[in-house]
C-alpha cells in the first residue's frame, strides 16, 4: 500500500530531526559568538560581519561535510580498502549541505508563521512594536507557545525534505 503524499518517511522525519538539533547547536554557538562579533564590530567590522556569515552559512557546511564523511566511510567499507576516495566533498555534499540550510531557514520561517496562527499576538494599533515587545517578555505564555515550535519545526522540515526526496526519486525504467 502506497503512503498519502503528505506522510513523510522515516528518512525524512530523521533528516528533520537531525536539522533540528543542528539549528539548535548553531544557536548555542551564535549564543556564546554573537556578543564577541558585536564587540568586534566598533574596531574590526569587517572580520565581524565575516563571522556573522560564517555563522550563518555554518549549518550548511556542516551537513556538507558529514554527508562528505559518510559517503567516504560507506565507500572504503564497500571497496574493502581498495581504491581511493574523494578528499573534497563532491557535488551531491555539497548539494545536500545547501539543501538542508534552505530546509533550516524555510522551517524556521514557516514554523514562527504556524504558531502566530497558533497564538496570534494581542495587538494595539497604536503601539505595534510596543505590543509585540510586551507578547514576547511574557515568559510564561511564551513558553507554552515554544513548546509547540519543536514540533511544528520538524512536522515542517521532514516536509519538505519528503519533498526533496521524492523529486530525486528515479523512475522505475532506470
Amino acid at each position: 500500500m502506497r503512503r498519502p503524499f503528505f506522510v513523510p518517511s522515516g528518512i525524512a522525519l530523521l533528516s528533520a530531526a537531525l536539522s533540528f538539533g543542528l539549528l539548535v547547536g548553531t544557536a548555542m554557538v551564535i549564543g556564546q559568538v554573537a556578543p564577541r562579533l558585536v564587540e568586534l564590530l566598533e574596531t574590526s567590522p569587517r572580520l565581524a560581519m565575516l563571522g556573522f556569515f560564517g555563522l550563518v552559512v555554518a549549518p550548511g557546511v556542516v551537513v556538507t561535510i558529514v554527508h562528505h564523511a559518510a559517503h567516504r566511510t560507506l565507500d572504503t567499507v564497500e571497496e574493502a580498502g581498495r581504491g581511493r576516495t574523494a578528499v573534497l566533498p563532491r557535488l551531491e555534499s555539497w548539494w545536500a549541505g545547501v539543501n538542508a540550510w534552505l530546509i533550516i531557514g524555510g522551517a524556521s520561517v514557516l514554523a514562527r508563521l504556524v504558531l502566530l496562527v497558533v497564538t496570534p499576538p494581542k495587538l494595539d494599533p497604536g503601539s505595534f512594536v510596543a505590543t509585540l515587545t510586551s507578547e514576547a517578555n511574557d515568559v510564561g505564555a511564551l513558553a507554552n507557545v515554544m513548546s509547540l515550535y519543536p514540533v511544528i519545526w520538524i512536522v515542517i522540515a521532514a516536509q519538505l525534505f519528503e519533498l526533496e526526496r521524492r523529486t530525486r526519486r528515479r523512475p522505475k525504467g532506470e
